[in-house]
């Protein structure tokens, strides 16, 4: 094992930054493999086994089965970043993977713009016109169903998570055979309006948001808002001022500006279209809202900070299409069950763009899929608060602990009928995730859960089954790329595990993490695969139980595979078999590592652009020194070094601006330039001294500290005399501290038993800084101090000498 170590340590291999696995990752994953006698292809062993469930995707399958394909498909999920991509991916899923994104309309096509003005009653036409098209695009979907079967497919999926009494019988297999027969890529045919009513050519609507967005300054919004019956029902184009709309048979509201309330009143509407532009919005049902029953959802809110709160069934879709886009703003959305990017046999993407947003659901949401569906929350900017689980308890396990099922997760309804994926992407900020059991990127019974993170110094708590678990022949996924981040859980398996043939993934790419779980880590149990990789920072792993950090459990007469990867930084354990630079197995087939394999300087985190250096080595030297003094993090870090580097280059005029305009600073950050610059002008140095003899006690008191700093001898004969003169005592004993010399005890020795508390803690701390044998005899007499503060230290330093002693 030693020489594959050494061999480790001292590959020579690339890494294709900002990809979730890369070459880099595989090779090493691959080496730890062969320390237990495995092989790459081991980890794709066949974990399919249940013949009897029906309307499993082939995704999902090849995922379960291969870890390296999950890898790559979660690779496309977070380059997934726009509506029209998150399209693609959910009709290649309801495809199964058969390539149906072809007939996807042309994201690239710039939106039709009208010549003339048009009014609002024309502006209906159009609306009319593109909903009667995505109604017959839904329709060309069942083409090759019977209405029947259609029914069938509307009562099973409208029956699902919602609390019925009802009772329904469907076979299995009728039910795969059913869905096998829908076109489901038909949805998006091409949207041609006849615009024949407004004197324009024919034209086609690509993204209806942007076509309104093009077109608003060509509309005659009204002051007050127009309601228009059509053949499909009621439309309704807003007026410029604050609207209260109660929807009841709506099918469509374009509202152009406003602070507006919808309330949705029993909302059962199977199809609908919202587009607002502008306002603080407050959208409220005691139903259901945005939810695309047998039909489909579309919904834009371009700016505002929102309130979105309904009951069951909130951005979600059955058998149906619905996609929520929010531009901007700080939102709230509030639901119950089954919401928030939630979806069985259909798509659901609810996408927030921009703002510091607030996401609660009770149960199964915030990116959930469950048979043939694909449930996307997709958050692009800000810091974050996701809350899942208030509503059921999950007994008999945790009869005191909530059930999540969401936060990226995916189930089927085990054992007849697999499950679909729910997807959670959170791009930038700093987020809080809050959930229970199942939640942050769990599958359950042939489906997929994901949730990635790209920035951000995150939190993540949950109860059981927890980020990135595969539970009973599924695939589960949690991927952090950068910050310095917090796990928790109470209960296991998580973080990386794969129970029952199940498959579990957890990758933290960046940052100083913390870690607790009672079971995981790179954790296998009943032949399934755990993986675990956390590739740069200085971690702390803080539950010792003997299943985590890379175990594989025996069972079923065979293995399981558990694997724990820390490949770099110092790192903590409360298990004492694990350990920076070691290697460890676990189990039948499990293997830790603790390596420096990745390189550190990589751990920076790279959503900090570095801002451009904007000033030259010849501007004044006023403005070079404000650059100078800035805090030397983030994204000005190539600026302060540079005008730091400038000073030092001009120490002439650096020291006579600094000794006239900056040496009286009460700036930290000032304080900290003009150290670093007199720490490498040398020469420089003794222009300190005059500082001592200014009637600005500031002045005074920073230069104390400097020419003690850098030791300058002929500077004692002033803090001599100013201590002996009662004058700012503390710097000077401090000072004094600093020249290391024996000569000055007695100088300081005068304050050790002064009423000030302050003044004695000076003492106490010039004699541990002097350490010598003369101070050591006088903090013997300082033990029994009356403050805590001294006595402490005397007693930590005089101990600390002690062993040094005694080791001699």
């Amino acid at each position: 094992m030693k020489i594959i170590y050494i061999i480790l340590l001292t590959l020579t291999v690339f890494s294709l930054y900002g990809e979730i696995f890369t070459a880099q990752d595989s090779m090493l994953l691959s080496d730890n493999l062969k320390l237990i006698e495995l092989e790459s292809s081991d980890l794709n062993f066949l974990k399919d086994w249940a013949d009897e469930t029906y309307l499993k995707n082939n995704i999902i399958v090849k995922s379960i089965n291969n870890p390296y394909y999950f890898l790559d498909y979660i690779e496309e999920i977070d380059n997934a970043d726009t509506q029209e991509k998150l399209h693609e991916q959910a009709f290649n899923f309801l495809g199964n993977n058969q390539d149906l994104t072809s007939s996807y309309q042309d994201k690239n096509k710039s939106e039709f713009m009208l010549t003339d003005e048009i009014d609002t009653f024309q502006l209906a036409v159009i609306i009319e016109q593109y909903i009667d098209k995505k109604l017959y695009n839904y329709s060309l979907i069942f083409n090759k169903l019977s209405a029947e079967q259609i029914d069938t497919l509307y009562t099973f999926a409208s029956m699902q998570f919602v609390n019925t009494e009802e009772e329904i019988s469907i076979d299995s297999k009728e039910l795969e055979d059913i869905v096998n027969l829908i076109e489901w890529q038909r949805f998006n045919d091409p949207i041609s309006i006849d615009a024949s009513t407004i004197n324009e050519e024919n034209f086609e609507i690509y993204n209806i948001a942007n076509f309104l967005t093009v077109n608003a300054p060509n509309i005659e919004w009204e002051s007050e808002a127009n309601l228009i019956e059509t053949s499909l029902g009621l439309i309704i184009i807003g007026g410029v001022r604050n609207d209260v709309y109660d929807i009841d048979e709506c099918i469509a509201i374009i509202e152009p500006s406003g602070n507006d309330v919808y309330n949705f009143i029993d909302y059962k509407q199977s199809s609908f279209l919202l587009v607002d532009f502008d306002g603080d919005d407050y959208y409220k049902s005691e139903a259901s809202m945005f939810s695309a029953l047998k039909g489909f959802s579309i919904g834009y809110d371009l700016a505002g900070d929102d309130v979105y709160t309904a009951v069951n069934e909130v951005f979600s879709s059955k058998l149906g299409f619905q996609s929520f886009v929010d531009q901007s703003g700080h939102d709230i959305y509030k639901s119950n069950q089954f919401s928030l990017g939630a979806s069985i046999l259909g798509y659901s993407t609810l996408i927030d763009k921009d703002g510091n947003d607030t996401y609660t659901n009770a149960l199964y949401g915030e990116g959930f899929g469950s048979v043939w569906g694909f449930g996307v929350l997709m958050d692009l900017k800000g810091s974050d608060n996701y809350l899942s689980g208030n509503l059921e308890f999950h007994a008999p396990l945790a009869p005191n602990d909530y059930q999540s099922m969401g936060q990226g997760m995916g189930i089927g309804l085990r054992p007849d009928l697999g499950g679909g994926i729910g997807i959670l992407i959170d791009k930038e900020g700093n987020d809080r995730y809050n959930g229970s059991v199942y939640a942050q990127g769990v599958g359950y019974w042939y489906a997929l859960g994901i949730l990635i993170d790209s920035s951000g110094n995150d939190f993540y708590n949950a109860v059981y089954y927890p980020q990135g678990s595969g539970i009973h022949l599924a695939g589960g996924a949690l991927i952090d790329k950068q910050g310095e981040d917090s796990y928790y859980s109470k209960h296991g398996p998580g973080q990386g595990a794969g129970h029952d043939f199940g498959l579990g993934i957890f990758i933290d790419a960046e940052g100083n993490d913390h870690y607790s779980i009672e079971g995981g880590n790179g954790l296998g149990l009943t032949n399934s695969v755990g993986l675990f990789i956390d590739k740069r920072g200085n971690d702390r792993y803080e539950n010792g139980v003997n299943s985590n950090y890379g175990y594989g459990k025996k069972a079923r007469s065979t293995g399981s595979i558990g694997i724990f990867i820390d490949g770099q930084g110092k790192d903590y354990y409360t298990n004492e078999t694990m350990a920076d630079s070691t290697h460890w197995t676990q189990g039948l087939y499990g293997i830790g590592a603790d390596l420096e394999f990745y390189e550190n300087e990589i751990a920076v985190d790279k959503s900090v652009e570095m801002l451009a250096i904007e000033f030259s080595d010849h501007d004044p030297i006023d403005e070079i020194f404000q650059y100078a003094s800035q805090w030397e993090v983030g994204n000005v870090v190539e600026q302060v070094r540079k005008a730091r580097e400038i000073l030092i280059a001009r120490p002439d005029e650096s020291s006579q601006y600094i000794m006239n305009n900056k040496i009286n600073t009460r700036d930290t950050k000032e304080y900290r330039a003009i150290k670093e610059f007199y720490e490498n002008a040398e020469d420089k140095q003794t222009d300190l001294i005059s500082g001592l003899s200014s009637t600005d006690s500031l002045i005074v008191k920073n230069s104390i500290s400097l020419v003690s700093d850098f030791k300058l001898q002929e500077a004692t004969s002033y803090i001599i005399d100013f201590l002996d003169g009662g004058k700012y005592i503390r710097e000077n004993i401090i000072a004094l501290s600093r020249y290391k010399n024996d000569k000055y005890i007695g100088n300081i020795v005068a304050f050790k038993d002064n009423e000030s508390e302050k003044l004695r803690f000076a003492v106490a701390r010039a004699f541990v800084t002097i350490d010598s044998e003369k101070s050591r005899q006088e903090i013997e007499k300082m033990q029994y101090d009356s403050s805590f503060l001294i006595k402490t230290m005397a007693r930590e330093y005089l101990k600390k000498f002690h062993d040094k002693e005694t080791d001699k």
